[in-house]
């Protein structure tokens, strides 16, 4: 089904350990597509892709799908001073 972007797409487990890393993986990227589920797993904060990528906004499609919880999990905390933009 994604095999035309699959070239494209980084699982969870191939995110590089360090900050520096991330900036050679994602070079100049500067818009990450991924579930809301991935957003709120701590390797994303723990391999410095939220500093190397800050988040300053935020869209969440197909709200209604969203399981509450994953919801909750997103700290609006991890993302102090850096998002500007929310939009359900």
């Amino acid at each position: 089904m994604y095999v035309e972007i699959e070239n494209m797409v980084i699982r969870s487990d191939e995110l590089p350990d360090t900050p520096g890393e991330v900036s050679r993986m994602f070079g100049n990227v500067n818009v990450v597509l991924c579930t809301l589920g991935m957003l709120s797993n701590p390797k994303l904060k723990d391999c410095g892709l939220i500093r190397v990528i800050p988040v300053t906004s935020l869209v969440i499609d197909e709200a209604s799908q969203i399981d509450v919880f994953e919801f909750m999990v997103i700290s609006v905390l991890t993302f102090y001073g850096q998002l500007m933009t929310f939009c359900v």
